[in-house]
């Protein structure tokens, strides 16, 4: 496996923790507001999903978010919503996440 395809899927699989965290109630009672570390976190998650708005093609868009963005998602799901076979899923995935991380690093 190439190392960007390696690397672009850590970044999605971490996501939902992420998203996770960052949607977690605050409660600042002691006025001190958010730490700096939650703070990019929420722009982190920003640039994820603004990267996969970004996407051209809407079927390689929504690949992405069944797989890695929505709760409860996945694989399965991904592929069950294309209706597609296992191999043309991997290289459909393989698209997608390719024109994401071209656009990670060209847009943030």
């Amino acid at each position: 496996m190439e190392q960007w395809y390696k690397e672009a899927r850590e970044y999605l699989q971490h996501y939902r923790l992420y998203h996770k965290i960052t949607g977690m109630p605050f409660n600042d009672s002691l006025n001190v507001g958010k730490s700096e570390r939650i703070k990019r976190l929420e722009v982190w998650c920003k640039q994820v999903t603004g990267a996969v708005d970004a996407i051209a093609n809407p079927k390689l868009a929504e690949l992405i978010r069944d797989e890695y963005i929505i709760p409860g998602g996945g694989r399965k799901l991904a592929q069950a919503k294309l209706n597609v076979s296992a191999g043309y899923y991997c290289t459909l995935r393989k698209q997608a996440v390719r024109e994401w991380w071209r656009l990670a690093n060209e847009l943030y």
